[in-house]
């Protein structure tokens, strides 16, 4: 009996039987296949339950900024679409998602959530669960769609990289094309993605930190050479010390306390131990003190090259139920909004 399974699950599996470290996003590049026609409409994961979440946020549907700029907006209706627009001389698409309580005259929270390498908008979708929270808490959020299954982070990843795209420039034209469909809190909008997605959200967190207001890589570390943020960002980063694709030690990237130092150097961190926010299970969640922004990141030991809380990967590590990742970044997102 054949086993049926996603394309993105399979090359996931593959990538787990046969990569070791940060080999397999350093040089792996594949064909993205074709994208859905603009307009069509994808069916939401059902939510699933089991996993405790991290201190809830407060509903986001509630927005911290007047509506200027969404007076006579006919809006998007809620649900979900596939917003296309050219950019670099191709055809880029994303998944939208447009919650039920969505009110076209408010402004509403914005959830950029990028996918790893060789994967796809709706497969981190599918792992993350994002949907389900965004019903939950009144947000709106888009898995953008990487070219040959991958982002261009500088020293990464896969054909995005090879071919020096422009991902920065088509995350800026994409968030024009969202703003001109949903009203969106432009104090309110921010960027996580798992693995290559993760690298994404570090590189946005460095060139975008006027227009996002913080990120939350998970699995994924700064890939940058140099990264001096216009402003002080706040960053909640997830990862497993178990994870074999990028290590949480570092390697042929910076290890993940590396990662958040060059953070805290700039925002004036000290050398002051982190407080424990929370801790449960295989979880320690810590956040650093004296910063001139948040600096957060939750531990997770013995976990793999996965999303806490999320679709487990059997072959990429063990996914942590001790932390709900996606409600604990939608709390923190919802506490850090541009100043």
């Amino acid at each position: 009996m054949a086993l049926r399974t996603p394309r993105g699950v399979c090359v996931l599996l593959l990538l787990a039987l046969g990569c070791s470290s940060e080999g397999a996003e350093s040089g792996a590049a594949a064909s993205s296949g074709a994208s859905p026609p603009a307009g069509s409409v994808a069916a939401p994961p059902a939510a699933t339950g089991g996993t405790t979440p991290a201190p809830a946020p407060a509903s986001s549907a509630a927005p911290s900024s007047t509506a200027s700029g969404c007076e006579g907006m006919s809006g998007t209706a809620p649900g979900n679409s596939i917003v296309s627009l050219s950019h670099g001389g191709t055809t880029r698409t994303s998944r939208l998602h447009v919650p039920p309580s969505y009110d076209p005259k408010k402004p509403a929270m914005l959830v950029l959530n990028f996918h790893g390498l060789m994967e796809t908008a709706a497969l981190q979708e599918s792992i993350t669960k994002m949907i389900a929270s965004s019903d939950k808490h009144g947000f709106v959020v888009a898995h953008p769609e990487g070219i040959s299954q991958s982002w261009n982070t500088g020293m990464c990843c896969g054909g995005a990289a090879q071919n020096k795209v422009d991902d920065v420039g088509f995350v800026k034209a994409l968030l024009g094309e969202l703003q001109s469909k949903v009203c969106v809190d432009k104090k309110r909008i921010y960027a996580t993605g798992m693995s290559n997605g993760g690298h994404m959200s570090y590189r946005l967190a460095c060139q975008m930190s006027d227009v996002f207001a913080a990120v939350a890589p998970v699995a994924g570390q700064l890939l940058e050479p140099t990264c001096v943020p216009v402003r002080p960002i706040p960053i909640l980063e997830i990862h497993g010390t178990s994870d074999t694709i990028v290590s949480y030690t570092g390697g042929a990237y910076r290890s993940t306390e590396a990662s958040l130092g060059v953070f805290r150097k700039q925002y004036g961190c000290g050398s002051q131990a982190p407080s424990t926010t929370s801790s449960k299970g295989d979880t320690t969640c810590v956040t650093y003190p004296g910063c001139s922004a948040e600096v957060s990141h939750c531990k997770v030991d013995g976990g793999g090259h996965t999303w806490p809380g999320g679709l487990p990967m059997v072959f990429l590590g063990k996914t942590s139920t001790d932390l709900d990742a996606t409600e604990a970044i939608a709390a923190f997102f919802e506490k850090n909004p541009m100043p």
